[in-house]
C-alpha cells in the first residue's frame, strides 16, 4: 500500500505542475503587462535625467535608484510570466511599496481614479492566482541572490559618491592646480563650459591674452578679455574682441 500511496503523491505532483504549464491566467498576463510598462516608463526617466548631470556623480548616485526599480518590475514580470516564486513575491513587495505611496494619488484625483483601482486589481490577481506559481526552486534563490547583490551594490555606489568632489568642486581643483603649476593644458581635463572657465581663470592670473583665444565659450572669451584689460589697463587687449559693440564696451573698463 506504501508504493501506492508515494504513486498517488507522485501523480497529484504531476498533475500539479501541469496545471501550472498551462496558459498564464489573464489576471496576471495584465500584471506582468503592467509591470513592463512601469520598467520601461522608470528606465526613461533614468535616461533623460542622467543627460542633464553628466559628469555629476552625486546626482548619478540619485537617479539610479530609477534604475534599480526599472530592474526589479523587470525581474518580476519575467518570473510571473514563468510563475516563479521570485516573480510571484518580488511583485507583492512592489506592490507594498505602492500602498505606502499611494498616499500620493490623493493628491491627483485624476491619478486616484485609475491609480488605485488599478492597484486593488494587482493585489486581487496576486492573490487569485498563488496556486498557479510554482514551487521554489534553485533559480528563485539565485535571482533573489542576485537583487540583494543589486541593492547592496547600490548603497556602495552611493557611499562613494558621496565622498567625491562635486564637478564644481572638480572644477576648482583643476584650475588651482593649473594655475599654481603655470600649465594651462591641465584644463583639459574638464570638458565644455568648466574647461573654459579654467582657461580663463589661468589667462586672467597670468595676465595673458593670447590665452583667451583658447576659450569656445564667446561670453567667458570676452570676459576673459575684458578681465584682462581692466587688469592691465591696456586697450589693445579690447583691440582682441572681434564684435565691435563688446569691443566699446571694453574700452569703458579701460
Amino acid at each position: 500500500m506504501s508504493w501506492l500511496a508515494e504513486r498517488t503523491k507522485a501523480q497529484v505532483r504531476a498533475e500539479e505542475e501541469t496545471q501550472k504549464t498551462k496558459e498564464l491566467p489573464v489576471e496576471l498576463v495584465f500584471v506582468v503587462i503592467i509591470f513592463l510598462i512601469r520598467a520601461g516608463y522608470y528606465t526613461s526617466v533614468y535616461l533623460s535625467e542622467s543627460r542633464l548631470y553628466i559628469g555629476d556623480m552625486q546626482h548619478h548616485a540619485f537617479i539610479l535608484i530609477f534604475l534599480l526599480v526599472a530592474l526589479f518590475y523587470l525581474v518580476s514580470s519575467v518570473g510571473l510570466f514563468l510563475r516563479k516564486k521570485f516573480g510571484y513575491y518580488l511583485a507583492w513587495l512592489l506592490l507594498f511599496v505602492d500602498v505606502v505611496f499611494s498616499a500620493g494619488y490623493l493628491l491627483y484625483p485624476l491619478y486616484a481614479l485609475v491609480g488605485i483601482p488599478l492597484l486593488l486589481f494587482m493585489i486581487y490577481a496576486l492573490i487569485k492566482n498563488e496556486n498557479n506559481i510554482k514551487k521554489a526552486g534553485r533559480v528563485d534563490k539565485w535571482v533573489a541572490l542576485g537583487l540583494i547583490s543589486a541593492v547592496v551594490l547600490y548603497f556602495a555606489f552611493i557611499v562613494y559618491a558621496a565622498v567625491q568632489p562635486t564637478p564644481e568642486e572638480y572644477y576648482q581643483m583643476v584650475s588651482k592646480e593649473a594655475r599654481e603649476k603655470g600649465d594651462w593644458r591641465i584644463c583639459d581635463r574638464l570638458s565644455g563650459g568648466r574647461k573654459d572657465n579654467c582657461i580663463k581663470d589661468f589667462a586672467v592670473a597670468k595676465k595673458d591674452a593670447e590665452l583667451c583665444g583658447e576659450v569656445k565659450n564667446s561670453n567667458t572669451r570676452y570676459n576673459c578679455y575684458i578681465y584682462i584689460a581692466s587688469a592691465l589697463k591696456n586697450r589693445s587687449v579690447c583691440d582682441m574682441i572681434k564684435n565691435d559693440r563688446e569691443k566699446k564696451f571694453c574700452y569703458g573698463f579701460v
